[in-house]
C-alpha cells in the first residue's frame, strides 16, 4: 500500500491530505488557533450540581466545561480537591463534593468550541510524543490495540516497565514498533521535561493561564502520522516545508529525505485530484463505483446514512445486487464519516438483505473499516428493522462546519460555502488562469465581505497575491453578488483598472453605519461603488 501526505498551506488554513493507494482517507483543517490539547491553569467560576458539571474560566472568550466524569483522582489543583475517603477513580463522587468556586486547577481541553458551545475540559491529562503518550499522575503502561503481533506488544510492555517513571503512566504508540530502547527513551524523557516545566509555569501563573499548547497542525501530523509506511510527504510552502523538516528533524531524522517542496503552478490539491474529493465530501449524496450511492443526513441530534441500489442493476439476481451494493458502501461509509468528521449518533440503513451470511458479511467489511478510522467509533447495536447504531467521537467541528455556513438566503435552511472558502477558492481559480493564460492582469468581482477577505489587512493577502501570479490584480466588491458567487475577468492592465475603478479624488459621500464592514483588527471599511475605502478613526 502507498501512502503519501500532502499539505496546503494557504492564507486562509492549513489543509493536510492522507492519501492511501490513490484514494483521499482522511483530511485535516486548520484555521486559526484551535486549543484542543492545549493545557491550562483555570479557575472555577460556577459548579452546577444538576449538570454535575462545572464552568471554568481558561482565558478563552466562553467559559470551559468540567464534567464530574472527567475529573482524575491524580489531579493537579492549588486549592486542593477534596477527594472522598478511599476514592480510587472506582466510585465517582459529585461535583460539589470536589470542586468549589474559586478553586485552581490544571485542566486541558478535549474538545474545542464548536457550534455556540464552549470547550471541554479533562483533568485526565495527556502529552503525546512520536512513541509514547505520557500521562502525568497515572500509574499504568498501555500499548497501542493496533499493534498486532503478540511477540512485539510484550516487547513494549517490557521495554514500558523497564523505562516508566514513577508517577506516572504511559500508552506506547504504533510508531513504537520495532523501535529501539534508545529512541523511546528519548521520546519518552523529553515528554516528561515537557510536563515538569508545565507544572513550574503553573505555579509562577496567576489564573486564567495557558501551560502548554500544542504543536500546530503540522506538527501534529509529524508527530501522528509521518510513519515508516509514508513514501512522501509533499508541502506547497515553502516556510511550511521548513518548518515540516525541523519537526521531522527533531522527531525522526531518517525520514528527512521523504519531505518534498511542491514547486508546481497547478494548486498542489487540484494535481492531486483532492479539491474534487473535498467538493463530493461536502454534497449529501455519495456515488459509489458500483453505481449505488449513499445519502447523509444531517441533523442536530443525529446523521442518518441512507444506502440505495441507484443506477446498480446487477448481473444475476437481486439479493446479489443488494449485497454488492451493501458491501462498497460500508467502506465508502467509514471512509465519508472519517473525511467528514462527522460526531456523535450515526444511524445507518443497509439495503435489506435476506440472507443472514450477507448481513454477517456487511458488518465484517463495515467494522474493519471503521477501525482505520484514528477517532474512536463504537458500533452499539443492529436493530431488528437492520438499522446499524453507532457513535464516533468528533475531532473538529466537521469538514461541513468550517468549509460551510447557513445561507442568509435561506435562513439556514441550505448551505454556500463560506466567506473563507469562497476567498480560498478565488485564490485557487486565480493561480489556475495564471498558470494557463498569458493576460498581464485580473479583475476579480466578489460580495464585499469575500473581496475584503481577499484584500486582507492592510493588503497584504493581495498584495503577496499579486507576488505570486506575477501579474496586475485589482478586486471589486459587488454588493449585489451572494456571497459565494464571483466573477473573473482578464486582460490589458489599462482596461482592467477602468472596470475596477470608478471613483474620483475629491468626490465625497455619506456613508450608512449599518453597511460598514470589519477587518479582523477592528477597523472598519466602506463599500463605495465597487470600491473597499478604509475609514479614519
Amino acid at each position: 500500500m502507498s501512502k503519501w501526505i500532502i499539505a496546503n498551506c494557504d492564507f486562509f488554513w492549513t489543509r493536510v491530505a492522507i492519501v492511501e493507494d490513490g484514494t483521499l482517507v482522511d483530511l485535516y483543517i486548520e484555521a486559526g488557533d484551535l486549543p484542543e490539547g492545549d493545557i491550562y491553569k483555570g479557575k472555577v467560576k460556577d459548579v452546577l450540581p444538576g449538570m454535575d458539571a462545572a464552568f471554568l474560566d481558561i482565558g478563552l472568550e466562553r467559559t470551559a466545561l468540567l464534567h464530574a466524569q472527567d475529573i482524575a483522582p491524580y489531579s493537579y489543583s492549588f486549592e486542593g480537591i477534596e477527594l472522598p475517603q478511599g476514592w480510587a477513580g472506582k466510585g465517582r463522587p459529585s461535583i460539589g463534593d470536589l470542586l468549589k468556586p474559586g478553586q485552581e486547577l490544571i485542566v486541558q481541553v478535549m474538545r474545542i468550541p464548536f457550534h455556540g458551545k464552549g470547550a471541554r475540559l479533562t483533568t485526565h491529562i495527556t502529552i503525546p510524543g512520536k512513541f509514547v503518550v505520557l500521562v502525568p499522575g497515572a500509574d499504568y503502561i498501555g500499548i497501542s490495540h493496533k499493534v498486532e503481533d503478540k511477540a512485539e506488544r510484550e516487547r513494549l510492555k517490557q521495554l514500558g516497565k523497564k523505562l516508566k517513571p514513577a508517577g506516572y503512566g504511559i500508552i506506547i504508540r504504533t510508531d513504537a514498533e520495532g523501535r529501539e530502547e534508545e529512541e523511546i527513551k528519548r521520546d519518552l524523557d523529553a515528554l516528561v521535561k515537557t510536563w515538569e516545566e508545565i507544572l513550574e509555569r503553573a505555579r509562577k501563573e496567576e489564573a486564567p493561564a495557558l501551560l502548554y499548547r500544542e504543536p500546530g497542525l503540522l506538527g501534529r501530523v509529524v508527530r501522528d502520522e509521518f510513519g515508516a509506511d509514508v513514501e512522501k510527504f509533499v508541502v506547497d510552502n515553502r516556510e511550511a516545508f521548513l518548518r515540516v523538516i525541523e519537526f521531522v528533524e527533531a522527531l525522526d531524522p531518517k525520514l528527512a529525505p521523504r519531505v518534498e517542496l511542491y514547486g508546481g503552478l497547478v494548486p498542489i490539491f487540484d494535481y492531486y485530484g483532492i479539491e474534487e474529493e473535498i467538493r463530493k465530501a461536502l454534497k449529501p449524496r455519495v456515488w459509489l463505483k458500483c453505481g449505488g450511492y449513499i445519502t447523509f443526513y444531517q441533523t442536530e441530534a443525529l446523521t442518518v446514512v441512507d444506502v440505495n441500489t441507484g443506477r446498480f442493476v446487477g448481473a444475476t439476481r437481486l439479493s446479489e445486487t443488494i449485497f454488492q451494493t451493501n458491501l462498497e458502501a460500508a467502506e465508502e461509509i467509514a471512509r465519508q464519516l472519517r473525511l467528514r468528521d462527522i460526531g456523535g449518533i450515526v444511524i445507518v440503513d443497509f439495503i435489506d438483505m435476506p440472507r443472514v451470511k450477507d448481513r454477517a458479511k456487511v458488518m465484517e467489511v463495515f467494522q474493519k473499516a471503521l477501525k482505520k478510522d484514528k477517532a474512536r467509533v463504537r458500533i452499539i447495536h443492529i436493530s431488528p428493522l437492520g438499522l446499524v447504531e453507532l457513535t464516533r467521537k468528533r475531532r473538529s467541528p466537521g469538514l461541513s462546519g468550517i468549509m460551510q455556513e447557513p445561507c442568509p438566503r435561506c435562513e439556514g435552511k441550505g448551505k454556500v460555502p463560506s466567506i473563507l472558502a469562497t476567498a480560498a477558492e478565488i485564490a485557487r481559480e486565480l493561480r489556475i488562469k495564471a498558470s494557463e493564460s498569458e493576460a498581464p492582469a485580473f479583475l476579480v468581482v466578489a460580495h464585499p465581505q469575500v473581496a475584503l477577505a481577499l484584500v486582507g489587512e492592510q493588503g497584504r493577502i493581495a498584495s503577496e497575491l499579486e507576488r505570486q501570479l506575477k501579474r496586475a490584480l485589482y478586486i471589486r466588491a459587488c454588493s449585489d453578488m451572494p456571497f459565494e458567487e464571483f466573477r473573473i475577468e482578464e486582460g490589458q492592465p489599462e482596461e482592467i483598472e477602468s472596470k475596477a475603478s470608478t471613483l474620483h479624488e475629491g468626490e465625497s459621500f455619506e456613508v450608512d453605519a449599518r453597511s460598514l464592514l470589519t477587518t479582523p483588527s477592528g477597523g472598519k471599511v466602506a463599500s463605495i461603488k465597487g470600491c473597499l475605502v478604509d475609514l479614519p478613526g
